[in-house]
């Protein structure tokens, strides 16, 4: 029989004595019975009634004085069962009293394949030194779900160009140490698998924060493979899919994020095989003047290649179409566009690289009635914005982007120093690569005339842009 410490706290007001009994549930014969259900429910722990006794934590290296809290249920299916310990606190799962301990955690854990109409033994325990930060828990449940195996992969609706939406609940899937990708090192895992067939040659595209791999069949070929598992790296694009082909969408998280997106609705949709994603087929835009012009492209169709983007700049995985234009009798060609999408002129298909850009650019040098290739491309991480188009029109004086009726301008000094003149608003002014990196941003007050100091480590090309009410401007500057 276990010796117990009785933490007694004598309070003397006006002749009164209060002492503090022991917890009621302390011992596993005497455990609170808890319902349970999908819906969390916080469970409190009376730390005034502490009993604390010199015993063992999870194993027999863990040694300290603990106090106990225990608990009991019956699982109302077969499902996954998940406790929130809180800070401070320890669970541990048995079968019975002095029975066998299924799992012994510190932190958030899945507990997964419980049995249907079984009773189990909670016990949630404390150090003494802990302290009481939290004095409560949580738990539920999660309903199993049928397809946590290839063998057992939920067969999707025919995908089409609409989005098509899909229902996940990884807590419902069983945990178990996997491969995120192929030559990774394993972790523990919940994945749901997807069967479908391409109803077209071309691209599939994910919209999921958890991680995700394409195969050509169950145990098969990785076709793809994604773990990353963030918010801000959702979309996801595989690339040069088959008609016909059946494949496998296995969508997977490590456990320790399951709880950060435990419910999922994720997208779906196709998308055929771009037309002018390579430079033999590239469309033909329609006569350049000078008025302007807006050009849509849609690179979701593309393929993606690891080659190069500008001349001389390392190679990296980009999504490209292709588009022929002949240019106007003026000097200058103008283009406008969003600091990501890039651009690259040749002479001819597999030619010369006369001019390769991001964003915004103003030409020289090109030959009037002259037929020129462009070259859209984007990075394959950065190519999920909104904003793919881009305007273009020729000019004889070399000018700036209209900003309303301001009569801003931008200009390069000297090396290092921006010239900025009739700044009449509040503006910031932000400095990119040519890769479209932000390398820094400053806020401007409004003045006739101020020089910033253009503060990069590196010599190379940069993009500077000014942002105000009035709109946009932007200058390429070459640093020394």
């Amino acid at each position: 029989m276990k010796t117990k410490l009785l933490l007694l706290s004598s309070i003397f007001l006006a002749g009164t004595f209060t002492a503090f009994s022991q917890n009621p549930n302390d011992d596993c014969s005497d455990a609170e019975t808890l319902t349970l259900t999908t819906t969390s429910q916080t469970v409190n722990l009376d730390l005034n009634q502490a009993v604390y006794n010199n015993e063992q934590g999870c194993d027999t290296n863990d040694i300290d004085d603990y106090t106990n809290f225990w608990y009991e249920f019956t699982m109302p299916a077969n499902s996954n069962l998940y406790i929130n310990v809180t800070v401070n606190n320890n669970a541990a799962l048995f079968d019975a009293c002095n029975g066998a301990q299924f799992y012994c955690f510190t932190k958030n854990k899945l507990l997964t394949d419980l049995v249907g109409g079984q009773t189990y033994k909670l016990r949630i325990f404390r150090s003494q030194t802990a302290g009481s930060i939290r004095n409560y828990f949580h738990i539920n449940t999660y309903d199993k779900i049928a397809n946590d195996d290839c063998a057992n992969a939920e067969t999707l609706p025919t995908l089409t160009s609409a989005n098509t939406q899909i229902q996940v609940q990884l807590a419902g899937a069983s945990v178990n140490q996997d491969e995120t990708c192929a030559g990774i090192i394993e972790d523990d895992l919940a994945d749901a698998w997807y069967q479908f067939t391409m109803p077209i040659t071309g691209n599939l595209f994910v919209d999921t924060p958890n991680g995700i791999a394409i195969y050509d069949a169950c145990n098969g070929n990785e076709l793809y493979c994604n773990a990353s598992e963030s918010s801000l790296d959702a979309f996801k694009l595989i690339d040069n899919l088959q008609e016909s082909n059946t494949y496998l969408l296995r969508l997977f998280s490590t456990e320790q994020h399951i709880f950060e997106y435990p419910f999922q609705n994720i997208i779906v949709r196709v998308y055929e095989r771009a037309a002018n994603d390579e430079c033999t087929n590239a469309e033909v835009i329609p006569a350049i003047t000078t008025a302007s012009q807006e050009i849509s492209f849609d690179t979701f169709g593309s393929l993606i290649n690891f080659e190069d983007s500008c001349g001389g700049l390392p190679q990296e995985d980009f999504v490209d179409v292709w588009f022929e234009f002949t240019m106007p009798n003026t000097t200058y060609l103008n283009f406008e566009s969003y600091q990501f999408n890039f651009f690259t002129i040749y002479d001819a298909c597999n030619g010369n690289e006369v001019s390769c850009f991001a964003g915004v650019e103003q030409i020289s040098g090109l030959t009037p009635n002259q037929t020129y290739i462009l070259r859209v491309f984007q990075r394959q991480t950065e190519m999920f914005h909104p904003n793919k188009f881009f305007n273009i029109y020729g000019t004889n004086t070399l000018g700036t982007n209209e900003f309303g009726s301001q009569d801003t301008t931008l200009q390069m000094v000297k090396n290092r120093t921006l010239s900025i003149t009739n700044l009449n608003v509040h503006g910031t002014l932000t400095l990119y690569n040519l890769m479209g990196q932000k390398i820094v941003s400053k806020n401007l007050k409004p003045s006739s005339k101020q020089s910033v100091i253009i503060n990069v480590g590196s010599q190379g090309i940069y993009i500077a842009r000014l942002n105000t009410i009035h709109g946009a401007k932007s200058l390429k500057l070459v640093i020394k």
